[in-house]
Formats: C-alpha cells, sequence, structure tokens
C-alpha cells in the first residue's frame, strides 16, 4: 500500500453508491454526497480519489484537493495531466476532463501514481501548444498561441530530460521559453 508522499489538503467523505475500490477516481451521483465509479474514459464531475475500499451504502473518504495515490491503467510519466482511464475509476496520461497532474512515473497498468488532485473548473477549456526547444539550451523561443489574448494560465510539461521553463512573460500572440537542455519536446497550455 502507497503512503509517501501523499499529503492530503481536503479530505471529505461520500457514501458510495456501488462498491468502490481504494485509491481509484470516483464521480458525482444523482444525490448530494453520493459518489460511484465513472461510466468510463474521460468522465467528468470528478469527486475525488478514494482513500479506502466500500461497499455500496458505505461512507468512503475521499481526497478532493492536494496529493493521493491512484492506480494508473498504464504507463504515465511525471509531470504529465492525467484523467479518468476507464469505469474502474483508474487514470491515464493525458485525456478530457483533467483531474491533476502525475507526480509520480508508472509503468504498467494497476501502478500506483502519486497524483496532485487539483480539479480546476475551466482547465479543459486550456488549449494545447506543443513544440521542441531550440537546439542551443538556454535559448528563448517564441511560440504563436493563437488565443488573441494575453493568457493567465501557462502551463509547461516537459517530454524528456531537462525543464522547459517561460523565459519572458506571454503576450497576445506568444509564449516565450527556454530549456536547461538542447531540443527538448514540450506540451505547454495556455488559457
Amino acid at each position: 500500500m502507497p503512503i509517501k508522499g501523499a499529503i492530503q489538503v481536503m479530505i471529505d467523505t461520500f457514501t458510495a453508491d456501488a462498491a468502490v475500490n481504494q485509491f481509484q477516481a470516483i464521480v458525482q451521483s444523482v444525490t448530494d454526497y453520493h459518489a460511484t465509479n465513472p461510466a468510463g474514459a474521460n468522465a467528468g464531475e470528478f469527486v475525488g480519489i478514494t482513500l479506502d475500499s466500500a461497499a455500496a451504502g458505505e461512507s468512503v473518504p475521499v481526497v478532493q484537493l492536494g496529493t493521493g495515490w491512484c492506480q494508473a491503467a498504464g504507463a504515465i510519466s511525471s509531470g504529465q495531466f492525467v484523467s479518468i482511464a476507464n469505469a474502474q475509476g483508474q487514470i491515464q496520461a493525458g485525456g478530457s476532463n483533467i483531474i491533476g497532474i502525475a507526480l509520480s512515473t508508472t509503468t504498467a497498468a494497476g501502478d500506483y501514481c502519486l497524483v496532485y488532485i487539483s480539479p480546476t473548473p475551466g482547465t479543459n477549456s486550456l488549449k494545447k501548444v506543443s513544440g521542441t526547444t531550440n537546439a542551443a539550451s538556454g535559448t528563448q523561443n517564441a511560440y504563436a498561441h493563437g488565443l488573441g489574448y494575453v493568457p493567465t494560465t501557462v502551463l509547461f510539461t516537459p517530454k524528456g530530460n531537462g525543464v522547459v521553463y517561460e523565459s519572458q512573460a506571454a503576450d497576445a500572440t506568444n509564449i516565450y521559453l527556454s530549456a536547461s537542455a538542447a531540443s527538448i519536446n514540450f506540451d505547454a497550455y495556455v488559457g
């Protein structure tokens, strides 16, 4: 059972409308303070991640904000956004209805991933900008975001060894970034 690294900031108790497993994502049921298994991949109305298993009708503690362990449906890299993968409440890299950010890496289905749980409304309205940093580390690059306004949120997810960082404030046309190593692929989310 994973314990290390979990810092639960907001925990609440819900009644399980169906049997749920420990360390799975659950969604809002039709009744207030009731939760159930997701219908499938990319399910919305995320409530949180269960801390215990519970039978239908039993109470279950749920991490709604902070960090918590969740079972993965496959490989996930640290730093990737995660969403619900299936009706068992496992998580996957990417997808829609983002529920948080992976803080650890998994290699196979059934592995446990430490997740920064942050189901922010509007996260799914962020626009994705992908690219590769310059061949010389530390060189600033401009990437068009296409929003037509200055974004208030800019998030980077590097997909290689090294760090990608904002080197100048974004404007109404571009985001500006540099990297600690040459040619790092990245995804940026702006909104």
